[in-house]
């Protein structure tokens, strides 16, 4: 990434300012484009992952790709109608996000588990009080957010948890809930790859959802409130359980040699 933006920070350096304006997003809109981001990655999996001579491509190079590809003239976005796509303005859109994903990693969980992956977010600047998203109990540091293992897992657990968005419900304060029937079903395949007959652990998973879940009601009209968790929230716990899994393996792995 640093490659790519090397000709607009050189400028930067010899101009002492930044021939762009850039802009703090919505939180709505930038969201939306996180998870855009991802189901780009998965839309085109079988090209990064399946090539004859396959290297992995790390998450910054697909960001770079997926913001060359918004000014693809059958994709482009409302965002960057009237610009051509050169260079120069595919670096201000990155350095936009760049500036959008620093700014909300702190505020939001959602950016701040892209940011992690991305490698663009230290572990001790991920820090916020007022949004609880502070919490780090996991040891970053055995299996840490740009661990390609662990990523490839986030983007199978996405796949299912969001395949029904219609069970979506977002909120006015700015978070993204999920019908907790349709976390249950979805759930369960990821459950089945990560715990087997591990009945304990799926009973660890149950605790943990039944103490998130609201109750909301998604219109005037309705008799009574629906239950709902929040996705991103969701997506933390499989990153928490794969990370204890994982370590479980390497201790075994470790005291049988």
């Amino acid at each position: 990434m640093i490659t790519f933006l090397a000709s607009k920070i050189e400028r930067i350096q010899r101009d002492g300012v930044l021939d762009a304006k850039l802009k703090i997003q919505q939180w709505p809109q930038f969201k939306k484009e996180l998870f855009d981001i991802i189901d780009h990655r998965i839309e085109y999996a079988a090209e990064i992952n399946g090539a004859i001579n396959t290297s992995y491509m790390s998450l910054d190079e697909h960001l770079i790709v997926y913001m060359i590809h918004k000014f693809d003239p059958v994709v482009v976005a409302k965002a960057t109608r009237g610009l051509n796509g050169t260079r120069d303005e595919v670096q201000n859109q990155l350095l936009e996000f760049l500036l959008n994903l620093k700014y909300y990693s702190t505020r939001w969980l959602r950016a701040k588990q892209y940011a992690q992956m991305l490698g663009f977010l230290a572990k001790k600047d991920a820090v916020s009080v007022a949004s609880g998203v502070a919490d780090h109990d996991l040891d970053d540091i055995e299996i840490p957010g740009t661990d390609i293992y662990l990523q490839e897992f986030f983007m199978y657990a996405y796949s299912f948890i969001t395949k029904d968005r219609k069970h979506f419900f977002e909120s006015t304060e700015g978070k993204t809930y999920i019908k907790q029937q349709s976390e249950i079903k979805q759930s369960k395949k990821v459950h089945d790859l990560i715990y087997g007959d591990l009945a304990k652990d799926i009973e660890y998973w149950q605790k943990r959802i039944t103490a998130n879940v609201h109750k909301i009601k998604v219109n005037e009209l309705d008799d009574a409130e629906t239950e709902f968790i929040e996705l991103d929230l969701v997506l933390d716990f499989y990153l928490e359980d794969y990370r204890k899994l994982r370590r479980a393996n390497q201790k075994k792995i470790r005291a049988a040699i």
